[in-house]
């Protein structure tokens, strides 16, 4: 059994941006940043979280956008070259933790706007004939 040991500021910022700490193993490295990835997982992401989208409409939903409010545009369809069928659901991810805005397009060339959600507050967002909630 290893004895554990504090690890030096410098150090840990060594091992966790892949370089290589004077005097340790390479084994010993890669073991000790293979158990931090789940926590650096996030850092260079720049936060976001995740909701479900649900298609509770009649019809197919043919366009998905998501913007931070603010924004020149919605920027790409979320959802291409694919649809969302009635009754189906995806996750989609925000990329922050601000305010955003949603426009949903359904195969008809209908569409439907939601603005001001706080991201990271809701779980799910779900679509219905005419009608978007977010909950």
């Amino acid at each position: 059994m290893t004895k554990s040991r504090r690890i030096p500021a410098t150090e840990f910022a060594a091992l966790a941006c892949g370089r290589a700490a004077a005097g340790k193993s390479a084994g010993r490295r890669l073991a000790f940043v293979l158990t931090l990835l789940p926590l650096l997982a996030g850092c260079g992401s720049g936060g976001g979280c995740t909701a479900r989208l649900a298609n509770a409409s009649s019809q197919a939903i043919e366009q998905f956008y998501l913007a931070p409010m603010g924004a020149p545009g919605w920027g790409p369809d979320q959802l291409a070259p694919a649809t969302l069928a009635p009754g189906a659901s995806l996750p989609v991810r925000f990329t922050g933790e601000g305010r955003f805005g949603l426009r949903v397009v359904w195969m008809d060339g209908r569409a439907i706007e939601m603005h001001d959600l706080a991201a990271c507050r809701i779980s799910r967002v779900t679509v219905s004939d005419g009608a978007m909630q977010a909950e």
